[in-house]
């Protein structure tokens, strides 16, 4: 049997001389070549001696270019410190189970290389094999990017997230503040939140998220927080279970709606002093919308006209109480008033006459006010 020749070449240094180095076993040529990932050969002082085609392919460089030349000049210039001592490393431990480090290619972009290395002292070389992993990192930092964005988002919004997959429950920190409670890197037990939502409401929410396990529509709950100091919030989530390899995913987003809460109660409470009024004044209050129809109808108009408000209500204000004869006249005036809010009666009291349902006419002193809701004359 016949020993495997050895080639051999002879490679220049920058100092003007020159050093032998071994490459490959003739045996090992085909595989050398016809290898899927770049491969490289390396002198101890880190000068690159030789690399595969499959290198080429990757970095564009080939193995004649890169001859004699250091491998630290082909590397980021952000890595070069850290690939130099992981190749000190590499000398002293004979090998290296995995190194990434980013390599310019000679198009002058860049791509990530996973290397693994293995050092032979007697011929005084290093064996270099290399993954590239450019899309995995590209990946990871599309990632990173949309994460920050939607990190970037949900704080600009105020909103807490939630998520939930195989058991475990990861909480944004705007949602730990949501509930009154200090940032942590695990979120509540469910018994704990539980507690936290206000007594009235825990029933019902509880409700809601049992039957959000068995349905993939999206869902949405308002409900109200006790925090820890005793304040109440009110907080809307919605969410949405998904299927999940056999299991489920759960996300859901959280907002604070404490101040449209309050400022709705502050407004009903208004609006009920203002219909308590209203309700009980012997005076008859009737309001019109921009296209005349009746939006307002209190009882003493009831009194006063016969009509029921769901008689009333909806109805054309000039065609149910002004008389036949007074008709063309009003409507004529109307088209002013719905562009300008004026008229000639506007901020007046004066007397007209009324058609009641059973059809007397009565005389009214009516007293006429324009406000502005939405853009439109009432």
């Amino acid at each position: 049997m016949r020993q495997p020749t050895t080639r051999t070449a002879v490679i220049e240094s920058t100092a003007g001389g020159s050093f032998l180095a071994q490459t490959l076993p003739s045996s090992l040529e085909n595989l050398f070549g016809t290898f899927p990932t770049p491969l490289a050969v390396l002198a101890f002082d880190g000068r690159l001696i030789r690399t595969n085609p499959a290198f080429e392919r990757v970095t564009g460089y080939s193995s004649a270019e890169t001859q004699g030349r250091a491998v630290f000049e082909f590397i980021h210039p952000d890595d070069q410190a850290a690939s130099a001592a992981e190749f000190q490393k590499l000398l002293g431990a004979g090998d290296d189970a995995g190194f990434e480090c980013a390599v310019r290619c000679k198009d002058g972009s860049y791509r990530f290389l996973l290397w693994s290395a293995a050092v032979v002292p007697e011929q005084k070389l290093v064996y270099a094999a290399a993954t590239d992993i450019t899309a995995q990192k590209r990946a990871e930092a599309a990632a990173r990017q949309s994460e920050e964005w939607l990190r970037f988002a949900l704080g600009t919004a105020q909103v807490g997230l939630c998520y939930r997959e195989d058991g475990k429950t990861t909480a944004s920190e705007r949602q730990f503040r949501l509930y009154g409670l200090e940032p942590s890197g695990t979120w509540i037990s469910r018994e704990e939140w539980l507690q936290l939502i206000h007594p009235e409401d825990r029933e019902r929410v509880e409700a809601s998220q049992q039957r959000a396990k068995g349905h993939v529509e999206p869902y949405e709950i308002l409900f109200r927080v006790i925090w820890p100091d005793g304040s109440v919030h009110w907080l809307l989530c919605r969410g949405q279970v998904f299927p999940w390899q056999g299991s489920t995913r759960k996300t859901e987003l959280s907002l604070d709606v404490t101040d449209r809460m309050q400022t709705q109660e502050a407004l009903r409470r208004s609006e009920a002093r203002l219909r308590a009024i209203t309700d009980s004044t012997q005076d008859a209050i009737v309001m019109m919308d921009g296209l005349g129809a009746i939006t307002y109808w209190n009882p003493a108009a009831e009194a006063m006209l016969g009509y029921a408000p769901n008689e009333a209500l909806g109805k054309d204000l000039h065609t149910l109480l002004v008389p036949e004869r007074y008709l063309a006249r009003h409507q004529s005036a109307f088209p002013e008033f719905f562009r300008t809010g004026r008229g000639n009666a506007i901020g007046k009291t004066i007397e007209a006459a009324a058609r009641r349902k059973d059809g007397q006419e009565i005389a009214v002193d009516l007293s006429l006010s324009a406000v502005c809701l939405n853009g439109e004359w009432h």
